[in-house]
């Protein structure tokens, strides 16, 4: 199998990588080690300025497969893969510092507007335990998780700075693309391939200014 798979989508047509072939796109890119685990799992690793980093992503089937291939037209639509992502990029940490920093979209936040595409109504940025957030994040890494599309919680941990998300995409093969939050670029509005391959390198980078940060020496 190449690396762009057909799939019949709802208007008929159309060509979209699998994780695996956006991988091996990906990999030369970010001078990565990449093992293939299967078609929808993938572990990769690599160096980025320094900092050594680990990459793994997981789909499975939620459901029976075989009676999601037997169904047709809308109800086909209806099945679901379940996505597992998690990042790591190694730090220091002379600090000591352990927590969980969050940015998430608040829906009871009186500024969101749910028919509004703005990222920013309703976003809010908290740590756990909540001096965390002012010992870590910078003015401009503020401002970047209060730009993010979606929830995610970042964890800080002794040797690590670790973004993980368990979620869920309509059933396809391009559907890691939604399923996993490392693959959500800044922008999504590109054609395929970019589009496929356009989050991991952008949430990698992030994760190394986080680190930059944590590795701070106390002031």
């Amino acid at each position: 199998m190449g690396l762009f798979s057909k799939q019949r989508g709802a208007d008929g047509s159309g060509d979209e990588l699998t994780l695996a072939g956006a991988w091996q796109l990906l990999a030369p890119q970010l001078g990565a080690h990449l093992e293939v685990r299967g078609e929808c799992s993938i572990l990769a690793t690599g160096t980025v300025r320094g900092r050594g980093w680990a990459l793994q992503i997981e789909g499975r089937s939620l459901g029976d497969a075989f009676l999601r291939e037997l169904r047709t037209g809308p109800t086909r639509n209806k099945a679901y893969d379940e996505w597992t992502s998690e990042l790591a990029v190694a730090c220091a940490n002379p600090r000591g510092l352990v927590g969980v920093v969050r940015s998430y979209q608040d829906p009871n936040d009186p500024n969101r507007r749910p028919g509004e595409y703005d990222p920013r109504r309703g976003r809010m940025v908290v740590s756990n335990p909540p001096e965390l957030a002012g010992a870590v994040l910078t003015a401009e890494l503020h401002r970047v998780l209060l730009d993010l599309w979606r929830d995610v919680d970042i964890a800080i941990e002794p040797a690590a700075v670790r973004i993980g998300e368990v979620s869920k995409a309509r059933a396809s093969r391009g559907g890691f693309i939604g399923g996993s939050v490392l693959h959500h670029g800044p922008s999504m509005v590109r054609p395929m391939p970019e589009r496929a391959i356009a989050g991991p390198p952008w949430w990698i980078d992030l994760a190394c200014r986080l680190a930059d940060a944590v590795d701070r020496p106390a002031a």
